[in-house]
């Protein structure tokens, strides 16, 4: 089921909620429950995300810039930020993107770039990538139901902390929805520094609930998430364009 694509419109399934849903058109296809049994335990919980975690290497002209991301599919598909693979002064897409996940590099292509990132609109930061191979063993990560998130509730983020590697961080849902600067955000006391930014952040049964977009600099454990609703809205939306114009 991972590498089928929907029959009604062609778009790539990602499991959420004990179910395969089509990004696209949302088409449903059953998954076994072995998929998506739910574990509480954070060993568990990590381990299943470092089979999905991205460390991502962004090659500019003048420069080298580290982020993260997450496979939602097991074709290839992925998300980080957008300011991760684009420069904030001239809005231009890194030369090259080189993803390690489940302990192989592989390179990476931008597919989608939302308007999001600083000094470039009200959008979204988000950016959709395509690996151009998916290692033995990698495998997309579960999508959350952010209806389901409660402030105060156990929470995980896995990203490329200074461009060192993965690092895990735990924490608790702050406030589930803040509005920062206009835009819908979830906020939480979990630790994140630059290199984290397009990584996922994971409820206590390892579903993606949030992508990491930002901190505060100035203070101490509040750190911010695009919910995960408005991150698979993101998706749709470029599945959808893209369907349009084949």
């Amino acid at each position: 089921m991972s590498n089928r694509t929907c029959p009604i419109c062609g778009g790539a399934y990602a499991l959420q909620n004990g179910v395969y849903r089509c990004i696209c058109c949302g088409d449903v296809q059953e998954a076994s429950p072995t998929q998506y049994a739910a574990v509480f335990d954070g060993t568990d919980v990590v381990a299943r995300a470092e089979c999905g975690a991205l460390e991502l290497t962004c090659r500019f002209a003048d420069g080298v810039s580290a982020g993260s991301g997450y496979l939602i599919d097991r074709g290839g598909l992925a998300i980080t930020n957008a300011h991760v693979v684009a420069q904030a002064q001239t809005y231009r897409i890194c030369d090259r993107i080189d993803a390690k996940v489940n302990g192989r590099t592989v390179s990476a292509q931008v597919i989608a770039v939302g308007d999001g990132q600083a000094g470039h609109g009200d959008g979204i930061d988000l950016a959709l990538l395509c690996l151009d191979a998916v290692p033995d063993g990698a495998r997309a990560l579960e999508i959350g139901d952010f209806d389901r998130v409660f402030n105060g509730a156990p929470v995980y983020v896995i990203g490329n902390s200074l461009g060192r590697g993965l690092c895990v961080t735990k924490g608790i849902v702050s406030d589930r929805l803040r509005t920062v600067h206009g835009n819908r955000l979830l906020m939480t006391d979990c630790a994140v520094n630059g290199g984290n930014s397009g990584g996922p952040l994971l409820d206590a049964s390892g579903k993606v609930i949030g992508t990491v977009v930002s901190g505060i600099a100035q203070a101490e454990g509040m750190n911010f998430a695009i919910p995960i609703d408005d991150t698979m809205r993101f998706v749709r939306s470029v599945a959808y364009s893209l369907s349009r114009a084949r």
